[in-house]
């Protein structure tokens, strides 16, 4: 046989694929050939797992097929149709040089779109506008699902279609962007990554307009929100739908997305040029922790910061296999924690809270008289007070959606937010300890949470509010919580309050002293001080102490009782559902008095978990 019956035919009728979705055992139709020609295994041989990793060995980053063969040899489609670009070294040249030359850089060139906003006050949506925006959430949800697939397969695609739908979006917007807003949670989800998609236009968009962007700056905005996840069809599906932890390998996987993104990208005509910078960036951290570059706040683009903070609260507010997905004001509270990390823009979180409030739209809350609601509107700067409409009365009557009683300014009326509920059916959860002290980070966006838990072992501030413990009382002598006077459950409260004003400076004068930060969590722990220090407790051999905590961190926890525990090891258990509670070996390294309370702050490091 001559060299030239082994040659590969010509390069126009082969494509490349990735030699990792190779699928082991299948026998080949056509031959494979690298990329200089050169036979790699003819036709009727078998892929062999040997042949696949010699070929990764080699670091061949694709091979050469007949575009006939890719289907029957792997699930991707084939990566010439993907219009491949230069390597990921030469791509990282490529955006460093767009970053230098100040094309991070936004410009508006007309007036910002927030000025054409309608403001609604305290009115109801207008229901029929707002169940056409819900529908229509659900119709580009199969838009753009059906673009995906047909720029995964290279097919031509009509970019002005995508941007007419942004367009849409933002004149909506200007309308009534509350109702925007409140129907991506009305909206019934259908596939994963398109939804993603949709719900990342919209509150990108939302937070474009409170930035004070103009209408092409948001407008493209929302386009890349639109695009940003397409990569993701790359992923293996069973890495993509995994109803598991992912392995370090697969999480790799998964860090690989943009890059696909970009490249699939790099195939549409009319895109604006901005829009594939900013979908590459979406998963960058501003403190350089991110994927797929690590870069830095000034070198990931603010569009890309926008819609990272948006990401990342989709993601806590959506089911993981290994976590129930957590509700509207517990994602808040995480991003607040994360700001502070770096994890995330903290520009564009005070944006988020500008958009949709501490409670945010469409979560239900039940307020301080006790009447249950849902979150309607924003109001301004009262991020604790927003807009509601009373759902059920104080004794837990329905209200009529379309009663004049049935809105309230909650600033105006003088009522507080005492708790936030999961929305009906979401089997959302607040932030527990079984949540905090997970042990396990199985992706990119809760690995980021968990790193970002706040630290509760504050130093010393030397402003006067504390002063140094004196003589330990024993534990018999101390009140329990369930045995507080009236008197003493305000002087509690108050001494969380004095504790939370003070931590603002606190915050600022040691954050960088800390390894972790600290977050809130208001619940009730047991107190124990063992008869030995035996692994096995009987936690019932003595007196239970209740107490309120303040804040928690992977490594401790705070909390406040009316008096000083003596300086020992101590079990503390935390409450994980309604029956069950955790317990953890924990030894106390600061006790202060909180002064004119009569209520001391205790914090305490985590040793060891026992379960009992």
């Amino acid at each position: 046989m001559s060299d030239t019956a082994n040659a590969a035919p010509s390069s126009e009728n082969l494509v490349s694929m990735d030699c990792e979705s190779l699928i082991v055992g299948r026998t080949l139709r056509f031959p494979i050939y690298d990329d200089d020609g050169l036979l790699l295994l003819a036709e009727g041989m078998a892929i062999t797992p040997e042949f696949r990793d010699k070929l990764i060995e080699r670091k061949l980053s694709a091979i050469r097929v007949h575009p006939d063969e890719v289907s029957n040899i792997s699930c991707s489609a084939p990566q010439e149709q993907m219009s491949f670009i230069a390597g990921d070294e030469e791509l990282a040249k490529r955006l460093d040089e767009i970053i230098d030359s100040g094309f991070l850089t936004v410009v508006n060139s007309e007036p910002a779109l927030i000025e054409q906003m309608t403001r609604h006050g305290t009115a109801n949506y207008n229901l029929q506008k707002h169940l056409e925006r819900v529908e229509r959430n659900r119709e580009s949800s199969i838009f753009v699902d059906n673009l995906m697939r047909n720029a995964l397969h290279g097919r031509n695609i009509d970019f002005a279609q995508v941007t007419r739908l942004t367009a849409s979006y933002m004149a909506d917007m200007t309308g009534d962007i509350d109702s925007s807003i409140a129907s991506m949670v009305d909206t019934v989800h259908q596939d994963e990554i398109s939804d993603h998609c949709v719900k990342m236009s919209l509150l990108g968009m939302a937070l474009g307009v409170e930035m004070l962007l103009d209408a092409p700056n948001v407008r493209n905005l929302g386009l890349a929100g639109l695009v940003h996840d397409w990569g993701m069809v790359r992923v293996p599906p069973e890495i993509r739908n995994a109803e598991r932890l992912l392995t370090a390998e697969e999480r790799y996987h998964i860090t690989k997305h943009p890059m696909h993104t970009l490249r699939m990208l790099e195939k549409l005509a009319g895109i604006p040029g901005v829009v594939p910078v900013v979908a590459y960036q979406v998963h960058e951290c501003p403190n350089g922790r991110g994927y797929p570059q690590g870069r830095a706040r000034d070198r990931i683009h603010i569009m890309a910061r926008i819609l990272g903070v948006a990401d990342r609260y989709d993601a806590l507010i959506s089911p993981r296999p290994f976590r129930p997905p957590l509700t509207p004001y517990a994602a808040m509270e995480c991003l607040l924690r994360q700001s502070a990390a770096g994890d995330v823009d903290p520009d564009v979180v005070r944006a988020l809270l500008m958009v949709q409030s501490l409670f945010p739209i469409g979560s239900y809350v039940v307020l301080s008289d006790g009447s249950t609601a849902r979150v309607l509107r924003r109001n301004g700067n009262f991020f604790s007070h927003p807009i509601v409409r009373i759902v059920k009365d104080s004794e837990g009557k329905d209200v009529p959606e379309h009663s004049a009683l049935a809105i309230i300014d909650l600033k105006a009326a003088g009522l507080d937010v005492v708790q936030a509920l999961p929305n009906p059916g979401s089997n959302a959860v607040n932030l527990s300890p079984r949540i905090l002290l997970m042990s396990d980070a199985p992706d990119a966006e809760d690995a980021m949470l968990q790193n970002s838990l706040g630290e509760c072992l504050a130093p010393a501030t030397g402003d006067g509010l504390f002063s140094a413990a004196a003589n330990a009382s024993p534990l018999e002598s101390i009140t329990s919580l369930e045995h507080y006077s009236e008197a003493e459950k305000r002087r509690v409260l108050d001494a969380l309050d004095i504790l939370d004003n003070s931590a603002q400076i606190t915050t600022r004068t040691y954050q960088s002293k800390r390894s972790e930060n600290r977050i809130a969590l208001r619940t009730v722990a047991s107190i124990c001080i063992p008869d030995s220090r035996s692994p096995i407790v009987n936690v019932k051999s003595g007196r239970l102490l209740r107490v309120m905590t303040r804040d928690i961190s992977n490594r401790g926890i705070s909390f406040v009782c009316p008096d000083a525990l003596p300086q020992e090891r101590i079990l503390i258990g935390l409450p994980v559902n309604d029956r069950d509670t955790r317990w953890f070996f924990s030894d106390i390294v600061r006790a202060r008095e909180i002064a004119d309370t009569g209520f001391w702050e205790h914090a305490v490091i985590f040793r060891q978990g026992v379960a009992l």
